[in-house]
C-alpha cells in the first residue's frame, strides 16, 4: 500500500523535545552494540541536558536574561511616559496628540513587556520542558527587530555623533522642520536595543543548545533515515527564495543611495542608519535563502544543522519584522509624520510580499529541522520524492 507523502508545510510543526532520542543515537532502553549498557551518558545527551545539570550555563543564562530585562527598561519607561501624555524627548509636543502616535506607542509598550516576559521565561527552570513554540515565535520577532539595530546602530550612532549624517536620522519630519524626537532619545533607545539584542541572542543560543544541541551540532546529511523534502516543499522554497532575493534588489539600491523607479520615497530621510538597515535586509535575504537550501540539500554534504538553522532563523526574522514594522508605520503614520513615513503603494506591496515569503521560508526550514532532528518521519509518513 502506498504511504502518504510528508506534509511539507506545517507552521506549528511539533519539534523534538529536549530529552527525545533520535534514530541515530542509542536509546536509553536499548544499549548500543558498540558499547556496554553501563557506559557513561553520551556527549549528545549531556549537551541536551537541562541548564540545572550545568550550573555554569544556568548562571550565564540567568545573567544574560537579567541584562536583557534591564536594557529594555529605559525604552519601556519612555514609551509609558509618552502614552500617558508626556512630551519629554519629542521634538514637537503636538505629536503626542495624534491617535496613531498613541497606538503605535502602545504597540511598542506591548513589545517591551513581551521582551521582559521572554527574559523571565528563559531564566526559569521550566523553560526546557515547556512547549517550544510559545517562546520561539516571540523570540523570532524579537531577533528580527533587534539584529538590524545591533549591526547598524553603533556605526550610525558614531556618524550621528560626529555630525556627518547627511540624511539626518533625527530629522524625520522633512527639511526645515523640527525633528520628531530629540537626538538624545536615539542614544538612549538604540543603546538599550543593542544591549538587549546581544543579550537576547546569547541567551537564546544557550537555551537552544541545551534543548537541541545534539541535533544542531550534526551535519545536515547525517540524518539519512529522515524523509527528504517533497516536490511541494521544494517548489514553495524555490518560489519564496526567488521572491526575497528579488525584493532585496530595491533594498540594496536604497542602501547605496540610489533612486528606485516606482519605489521612490522622496520625503523619507535616508540617513546612514536607514541605509545601513537596508543593507542588513539584503544580507538577511541571502542568509535566509542559503540557510533554507542548506537544510534541503541531499545527504552527505557537510553543513552543520545549527549553522543552516541560524541563517534561516535570523534571515527570515529580519525580513518579516522589518517589512512588517515599516508597513505598519506607513499605513498608520502619526500626524505630520505620516507624510514622511507613508510609502508609495508599490513599496507597501513589496513589504507585504516580503513578509509572506519570509514566513514560507521559515515554515519549510523549521519543518525540515523538526523531521531531521527527530531522526525519523512522523507516523504515517514516508520519504517523498522531489
Amino acid at each position: 500500500m502506498t504511504e502518504k507523502p510528508l506534509r511539507p508545510l506545517a507552521l506549528f510543526t511539533p519539534l523534538p523535545s529536549a530529552t527525545e532520542p533520535s534514530a541515530t543515537e542509542p536509546s536509553a532502553t536499548e544499549p548500543s552494540s558498540a558499547e556496554p549498557s553501563s557506559a557513561e551518558p553520551s556527549s549528545a545527551a549531556s549537551r541536551n541536558g537541562p541548564p540545572g545539570d550545568r550550573p555554569r550555563s544556568r548562571r550565564a543564562l540567568r545573567l544574560l536574561c537579567l541584562t536583557e530585562m534591564v536594557a529594555v527598561m529605559p525604552y519601556l519607561a519612555l514609551k509609558v511616559h509618552w502614552v500617558t501624555g508626556g512630551t519629554t524627548g519629542l521634538g514637537d509636543g503636538a505629536l503626542a496628540d495624534a491617535p496613531a502616535f498613541f497606538w503605535l506607542n502602545m504597540l511598542t509598550v506591548g513589545l517591551a513587556v513581551g521582551a521582559l516576559g521572554v527574559g523571565v521565561f528563559l531564566a526559569g527552570s521550566r523553560s526546557l520542558r515547556a512547549p517550544a513554540w510559545p517562546l520561539l515565535l516571540p523570540t523570532w520577532v524579537g531577533t528580527g527587530l533587534l539584529v538590524p539595530v545591533v549591526l547598524a546602530a553603533p556605526v550610525a550612532g558614531l556618524v550621528l555623533l560626529l555630525g556627518a549624517d547627511g540624511g539626518g536620522e533625527a530629522q524625520a519630519a522633512g527639511s526645515g522642520s523640527a525633528p520628531l524626537v530629540q537626538p538624545w532619545v536615539f542614544g538612549v533607545v538604540y543603546t538599550g536595543f543593542t544591549v538587549q539584542g546581544l543579550a537576547l541572542v546569547a541567551a537564546l543560543a544557550l537555551w537552544v543548545r541545551a534543548r537541541w544541541g545534539g541535533a544542531l551540532a550534526e551535519p545536515v546529511g547525517n540524518r539519512a533515515s529522515a524523509p527528504g523534502p517533497g516536490a511541494v516543499a521544494r517548489a514553495v522554497a524555490a518560489a519564496a527564495s526567488a521572491t526575497v532575493l528579488a525584493a532585496a534588489v530595491p533594498h540594496g539600491l536604497w542602501a547605496a543611495g540610489t533612486k528606485v523607479p516606482l519605489f521612490e520615497r522622496d520625503a523619507f530621510p535616508f540617513g546612514v542608519g536607514v541605509r545601513l538597515t537596508e543593507g542588513v535586509h539584503v544580507l538577511a535575504a541571502v542568509c535566509a535563502v542559503l540557510g533554507l537550501w542548506a537544510l534541503l540539500r541531499p545527504a552527505g554534504r557537510r553543513v552543520r544543522t545549527g549553522t543552516a538553522m541560524t541563517a534561516a532563523w535570523i534571515g527570515t526574522g529580519v525580513l518579516f519584522t522589518g517589512a512588517g514594522w515599516m508597513l505598519l508605520t506607513s499605513v498608520v503614520g502619526p500626524g505630520r509624520a505620516g507624510d514622511v513615513l507613508r510609502a508609495p503603494t508599490p513599496v507597501e506591496l513589496l513589504w507585504a510580499v516580503q513578509m509572506a515569503a519570509a514566513v514560507l521560508i521559515a515554515a519549510v526550514a523549521v519543518r525540515a529541522f523538526a523531521v531531521t532532528a527527530g531522526g525519523r518521519p512522523p507516523a504515517g509518513t514516508a520519504r517523498a520524492g522531489g
